[in-house]
């Protein structure tokens, strides 16, 4: 391995066994240009809703659940990739719970408003990938889901089209 070089493992640096990075920085590596978005394939066929993701395993806990979802892989989403992100109705953020996945969500309402429902997991869970392997997840992920659409229903206005909102992407 070249003196510059990291592991990595599917575009993820690799950490060390004490789970650090090797390597400060992103964590998800490669592609200096263009990240194309994860789920495409399967989210387009219903442009009511879409959870967006940091990451492929977070893709992966959600088609686990049968959810439909859309990988950024990062936090930060580029100016194209927001406005492929208008074409549905609603975007459900479910970005990693750090500081990155929270600028990356705030950009998001930022720039796409009022169809942005931020989710909010819970405090000790960084992402939905965390809950997959839980006999709960899925449970914990679609009251997340709930208690998000909700909050969202509540602060519009009484004449909001959002009134009668439920999720659009919440399995039953």
């Amino acid at each position: 391995m070249a003196a510059n070089s990291w592991p990595v493992e599917y575009g993820r640096a690799i950490p060390t066994p004490d789970g650090y990075p090797i390597v400060p920085g992103p964590t998800y590596l490669g592609l200096p240009r263009c990240k194309p978005l994860l789920g495409w394939d399967q989210a387009i066929r219903d442009s009511r809703g879409v959870c967006v993701l940091e990451g492929p395993m977070d893709l992966m806990a959600l088609r686990k659940w049968g959810v439909p979802g859309l990988a950024l892989r990062g936090a930060a989403a580029s100016p194209a990739t927001l406005e492929l992100l208008r074409r549905w109705e609603r975007l459900y953020a479910v970005l990693d719970n750090d500081k990155a996945g929270q600028e990356g969500t705030a950009r998001m309402v930022e720039t796409l408003g009022s169809r942005v429902i931020p989710i909010a997991l819970p405090h000790n869970v960084n992402d939905p990938a965390e809950l997959a392997p839980l006999p709960d997840g899925e449970a914990v992920f679609n009251t997340a889901i709930r208690k998000a659409v909700a909050r969202s229903v509540m602060s519009q206005a009484p004449n909001s089209s959002m009134t009668n909102a439920r999720p659009a992407i919440a399995a039953a």
